[in-house]
């Protein structure tokens, strides 16, 4: 049985967002949905991720996903040049 979890983007690891690359490599922008804050109240815009043995609900504090789709950008040209790194 997967867990569910809850967090930020911020918080998530590099390697979590490494396979939100992977998964959509042409941006996740339009995956983002308006969620229901059922603690809080109200609403804010999460992205849902199932990732190993965990089901993420990413959360998103604005509504700037160009600030997230540079970050994402700039980590997937880290990770390119990384496996293509020879000793």
């Amino acid at each position: 049985m997967k867990k569910n979890l809850m967090t930020s983007y911020e918080k998530i690891s590099d390697q979590l967002k490494l396979a939100l690359i992977e998964t959509y490599p042409d941006g996740f922008e339009d995956e983002i949905k308006t969620h229901q804050d059922m603690i809080k109240g109200g609403t804010f815009k999460g992205l849902l991720f199932g990732y190993g043995d965990t089901n993420y609900l990413i959360r998103f504090q604005n509504g700037d996903y160009s600030t997230y789709l540079e970050e994402t950008e700039e980590l997937e040209n880290d990770s390119f040049e990384l496996e293509n790194y020879d000793d």
